[in-house]
């Protein structure tokens, strides 16, 4: 499963479960937007940190050769 993917998927559970969860009247639009806001936000922030699990920086020189592969910062892909 890739980024696009799991913010997705966290997308649409949540549009699903907020009808539910104002019509029940546990919170208001305003509130669930807000509850909304926070998951994408710590969502992102926890697919970061997973990707980047594992990484370490090297020196400019290293990484300008062309027989070390990198890792791309968004998606954790390795490119050789």
């Amino acid at each position: 499963m890739n980024y696009d993917m799991a913010m997705q998927l966290i997308r649409y559970t949540l549009l699903t479960l907020g009808p539910l969860v104002v019509s029940r009247g546990l919170a208001t639009d305003e509130q669930w937007a807000q509850i909304v806001g926070a998951v994408i936000v710590v969502a992102t922030w926890a697919w970061g940190i997973y990707v980047k699990k594992g990484t370490t920086s090297v020196p400019d020189a290293t990484a300008a050769r062309a027989d070390v592969p990198t890792v791309s910062p968004l998606t954790g892909q390795t490119k050789p």
